[in-house]
């Protein structure tokens, strides 16, 4: 199952090594980098790496008991509130993009005119 959920993460565009490390925490529950490490097979700095990017979507949460860090999910929904976000972006972009998109077949259909007009000037 671990590797169904790491593929669907991907999917909803987590890099594998955050996609693993998510699972793991969920897994695992309140968990140090040394117990993710031994869950996902993961090198220490990469799980750190991880883990930064993670906090920074609200996906993951520490606190630190006796100097140690560990680690949790904040909820599970949260990951659907990330692609709600990614959403809205695409969204607030899209009349740019079709607007550039317009813009560009326009540029082409002139040069397409001007070659059409300059082959048709020649004399066979």
């Amino acid at each position: 199952m671990r590797k169904e959920v790491v593929l669907s993460l991907e999917e909803l565009g987590l890099s594998k090594n955050d996609a693993l490390v998510y699972s793991a925490v969920i897994e695992l529950g309140s968990c140090t980098t040394g117990d993710i490490a031994s869950s996902s097979g993961l090198y220490v700095s990469n799980i750190n790496h991880a883990l930064t990017r993670l906090i920074q979507k609200g996906l993951v949460s520490y606190m630190k008991f006796d100097d140690v860090k560990k680690f949790e999910v904040i909820d599970p929904h949260a990951i659907l509130q990330l692609v709600k976000e990614k959403e809205l972006i695409a969204e607030r972009i899209l009349p740019d993009l079709l607007k550039t998109k317009k813009t560009c077949m326009l540029m082409q259909a002139k040069i397409l005119t001007n070659r059409l007009l300059t082959f048709s000037s020649y004399s066979y």
